[in-house]
């Protein structure tokens, strides 16, 4: 004679017949059928909010070096969007203020620190792409000073970081 399994909590582990959805039915029909109403709407509420946060919450997110790139990137957009610069200037430091950014987001989901390193070198090197460009919207005064200080401020903070990273990076390989 075999071990019986309670009636009461069915289902309580995916099994290879079964997808997902049926498992989360399951665990829901057992649920609200173990306690009230209003307990049940928040377990299904914490369950539901914890469970979006796991899909959506990418490592770099995590990342304050990534948070600054997008801040950068942010700012890059209002700027270009507030003046007259002209199409190559434009495409360019939108592209590079985006290499950062995406670089050390492309570099987070890597396996091997090797291949996380190369990534956070490319996103540095997009860093003083920008600070460049930036220096060179100064030197034509298509942007005032304090404006050029913000910016190659946030980027020597960004520049740092990703120094600091690429170090760490080394050392663990």
């Amino acid at each position: 004679m075999g071990v019986r399994k309670p009636n009461s909590l069915p289902l309580l582990f995916p099994q290879d017949s079964l997808s997902h959805s049926h498992f989360f039915f399951a665990l829901t029909l057992t649920l609200y059928n173990s306690c009230s109403p209003i307990t049940f709407k928040k377990y299904l509420y914490l369950f539901l909010s914890r469970l979006t946060k796991l899909r959506t919450m990418f490592d770099f997110c995590k990342l304050d070096v990534y948070q600054k790139a997008k801040a950068f990137c942010i700012m890059v957009s209002k700027l270009l969007a507030s003046g007259k610069f002209d199409k190559t200037t434009k495409d360019q430091l939108r592209r590079a203020s985006f290499s950062i950014m995406l670089n050390i987001a492309e570099g987070s989901s890597r396996f091997s620190n090797k291949d996380r390193k190369s990534f956070m070198i490319i996103a540095r090197g997009s860093a003083f792409e920008s600070a460049a460009i930036m220096e060179y919207l100064l030197d034509t005064s298509e942007i005032q000073k304090d404006v050029f200080e913000d910016f190659t401020d946030k980027l020597e903070q960004i520049s740092k970081m990703l120094f600091s990273l690429i170090q760490h990076l080394d050392t663990k390989a």
